[in-house]
């Protein structure tokens, strides 16, 4: 996974680059666009684990839990990361 990351170029992962990480992270195999809705409970817990890592391996720093926890759209995913990510 984290290869993948740095093949995609870390510093400037797209929506789509994203979308897709997520998918495979979370092992969806349907179409998802940002307006799809983002139920995290649903998945396992080393599924979620490994999107926080890497989601911080991208921002370079912790994300708040409750933020992500709270993720109703990828989209609402996306703003998270980007919002982490530009916070330096």
């Amino acid at each position: 996974m984290m290869e993948k990351m740095k093949n995609m170029g870390m510093d400037e992962i797209k929506d789509v680059e994203w979308i897709a990480l997520i998918k495979e992270i979370l092992e969806i195999e349907k179409d998802v666009s940002e307006e799809t809705e983002l139920n995290i409970f649903e998945y396992d817990s080393l599924s979620k684990i490994n999107l926080i890592v890497a989601i911080e391996a991208y921002c370079g720093k912790r994300i708040d839990i409750n933020k992500f926890l709270l993720c109703d759209t990828f989209e609402d995913l996306l703003n998270l990361i980007y919002d982490a990510k530009g916070n330096d």
